[in-house]
């Protein structure tokens, strides 16, 4: 009899060791944010109705990453290029250098007009001090630290990827009346895909199920850690995101989007 059990404890072990690969991700290290490097990258966004594919639209999204050692901050700076210019939109993100958790948000159309948001250590508020911000008494409490869903591919370069590893991440969309929420995300395997000059990049394929019907996954490159492309199935809408090789767009336009 001991000898079976020792027989079954052994066999449980791998199935033990598969259950440990899961990430909750509260904050992260020094040594992980050295892999978000400053600079600018850019992606085209192609959204498509899955049952009217006549239906689409498209914008360049230009995302300019920039350190600040001296107040321990992390900008992320969003432009997004649409064919309706009531679409274009500014963004711009502060996160403690320490640990990546959010600092400040501020997002702008013509459309929409302007909503600028503070994380505190319990809640997400307006912004009281930012002239003109629709969202000066919003005010969202959560019980552990969030993450800007906002920044969601720069989050996804700083993760510690393996086989069928899972991460579960508190991410929060400013202004949503959704709270914070836990999501997981799940590595599916690996995939080489094409790119310029005819080549193949190796990249980590990680997966997030919204529900039954609703997906997102996203291509990591394992060199460089940057999402390379992203497909998403949201309410019968397709959405791809393709990292541009070749910047587009100058980062600094002459003229402001808004």
């Amino acid at each position: 009899m001991k000898k079976l059990a020792s027989l079954l404890l052994l066999a449980a072990l791998p199935m033990c060791g598969m259950a440990q690969s899961v990430d909750t991700i509260r904050s992260f290290t020094p040594r992980q944010l050295r892999r978000l490097k400053p600079g600018t990258r850019e992606y085209l966004v192609f959204r498509q109705r899955t049952e009217r594919p006549q239906y689409n639209t498209s914008a360049v999204w230009v995302r300019e990453v920039a350190v600040d050692e001296k107040k321990q901050q992390i900008a992320v700076r969003q432009l997004w290029y649409a064919g309706d210019t009531l679409s274009n939109r500014q963004v711009y993100s502060l996160n403690s250098l320490r640990n990546f958790l959010p600092l400040y948000h501020r997002a702008q159309t013509r459309r929409s007009g302007l909503d600028a948001f503070n994380f505190l250590p319990d809640r997400v508020v307006g912004a009281d001090s930012v002239a003109d911000n629709k969202q000066a008494g919003f005010s969202m409490p959560h019980t552990a630290p969030t993450f800007n869903w906002e920044l969601d591919l720069e989050t996804l370069e700083l993760l510690d990827y393996a086989p069928n590893k899972q991460f579960v991440i508190n991410f929060y969309h400013p202004g949503s009346k959704t709270p914070p929420q836990w999501y997981e995300y799940r590595v599916v395997g690996k995939e080489k895909i094409p790119v310029l000059g005819g080549g193949q990049e190796e990249c980590w394929l990680l997966k997030i199920n919204y529900s039954e019907q609703n997906y997102g996954q996203f291509w990591v490159s394992v060199k460089t850690r940057e999402v390379l492309k992203m497909e998403e199935l949201f309410n019968g809408v397709m959405r791809y995101k393709v990292k541009l090789s070749t910047p587009a767009i100058p980062l600094s336009p002459r003229k402001p989007l808004i």
